[in-house]
């Protein structure tokens, strides 16, 4: 017989393998959902079955797959358009018309730093992550259109990332400033400030970024096992200024009525 302790630690582990399976169930459901916005269209939806049966695929096709999904219940939507030659991941068609371009990653944080070293060696990933993103995708996109342009980011695997790198990165980074006084050549105060970093500032294109959605998934119950969380951070140097009414629409069909905007700043 067990005693105590050790009772409890095979309850708890019981308990770990019944989430896992229940995880992997909820996974497969959603997948199998997500997959019903190809039913009319069967040789894509096998192309896309075999995307999901390759490791090295399956992250990023389930990402896309859950987005446009989840947009698809508001919206229109085009996935895979051919943009100026180039495949966006997705486009649909907001309020009065308005078309949405969305460019969807799924970065895997962990595999890249097996060839950087250690993750000191990289300050902000999120800014690399969107700058690559604009130079080798969305500034093929901007050619002759004057449409929104959403980048969609899943943390799943990107563990390092968080809104605030985002935000430093589409805003500036955040600096302290001495604020000192004249007569007495001495500090007096502090302030916050932003520095002229960014990515609007600095790199070609990325004015045409609309804003970033920073995403993951969660395991609830078994009842409503996969839910989508996260939030839409504005590019405050956007050209087209996106407006606030199609943010919130977005949001909605992406997370429900889980609104959390970032602030002004």
């Amino acid at each position: 017989m067990l005693n105590k302790q050790g009772q409890q630690q095979h309850d708890y582990l019981q308990a770990v393998i019944r989430r896992r399976q229940l995880y992997l169930k909820a996974i497969l459901e959603h997948l199998d959902n997500c997959l019903e916005i190809f039913n009319k269209q069967p040789h894509c939806k096998n192309l896309i079955i075999d995307a999901l049966k390759d490791d090295d695929k399956f992250y990023q096709t389930l990402s896309e797959l859950e987005i446009s999904r989840a947009l698809n219940k508001k919206y229109p939507i085009i996935p895979q358009p051919l943009i100026n030659g180039k495949h966006a991941d997705a486009i649909i068609f907001a309020q009065n018309n308005r078309r949405a371009i969305f460019e969807i990653t799924s970065p895997d944080i962990i595999d890249k730093l097996k060839y950087i070293g250690f993750a000191a060696d990289v300050k902000n990933k999120a800014r690399q992550i969107i700058i690559d993103k604009i130079s080798y995708q969305i500034t093929k996109f901007v050619e002759g259109n004057n449409d929104l342009i959403f980048l969609v980011i899943d943390k799943s695997r990107a563990y390092d990332i968080s809104p605030e790198d985002i935000q430093y990165a589409l805003w500036g980074s955040p600096s302290l400033v001495l604020l000192e006084n004249k007569d007495t050549g001495k500090a007096e105060s502090t302030k916050w400030i932003r520095q002229k970093d960014a990515l609007g500032l600095t790199v070609k294109d990325a004015n045409r970024l609309s804003a970033v959605i920073f995403y993951g998934r969660s395991f609830q119950t078994a009842e409503n096992p996969i839910k989508l969380e996260g939030q839409i951070i504005y590019n405050p140097y956007a050209s087209p200024k996106v407006d606030d009414e199609i943010v919130k629409e977005i949001e909605s069909a992406l997370f429900k009525d889980n609104y959390n905007i970032s602030p002004t700043l």
